[in-house]
């Protein structure tokens, strides 16, 4: 899985994960678009921000399914 896969997943923009890791929004494209190697820090830095994210989401997806289980 690539990171603009993994950002899908987060729902977030490039402009989301651009403001959640400090790295430029052009830079994030071209990383996207494999015209440039990140470095092992923007990678390591992307993952998490992006990974967090993600375990968020799903978390508040657990919450949700448990309220209106409990609903019924």
């Amino acid at each position: 899985m690539n990171f603009r896969q993994l950002r899908g997943l987060a729902g977030w923009t490039q402009f989301d994960l651009a403001a959640a890791t400090n790295i430029g929004r052009v830079r994030l494209s071209f990383i996207e678009n494999g015209h440039v190697v990140p470095s092992p820090a923007e990678s390591s830095t992307i993952e998490k921000a992006l990974l967090a994210e993600i375990a968020r989401r799903a978390e508040q997806f657990h919450q949700t399914l448990a309220e209106v289980g409990s609903k019924k």
